[in-house]
């Protein structure tokens, strides 16, 4: 674990793949507040769309196969 927010919790992971060290920000009860939500919604449309060298970049999205009913997912981000 390398940090927590108000969002969730943030670890340190590997990918095994490539070998790069990346960031997972594990999101849970993602829509049981509507306020939190539009927030969430907003930082990943924001990361998603900038391109600059203090702003971690978002590289993947992984949300649970029991798609109808998911409420939480996982941010994978290139670790800063």
């Amino acid at each position: 674990m390398i940090g927590h927010g108000s969002f969730g919790t943030v670890y340190l992971v590997i990918d095994t793949r490539t070998g790069e060290k990346l960031a997972a920000k594990m999101l849970t009860g993602i829509f049981d507040d509507v306020t939190d939500a539009k927030r969430l919604m907003r930082e990943i449309s924001i990361l998603k769309t900038m391109d600059h060298p203090n702003i971690v970049s978002i590289r993947d999205i992984i949300i649970p196969n029991d798609t109808p009913i998911f409420n939480s997912c996982i941010l994978i981000m290139e670790a800063a």
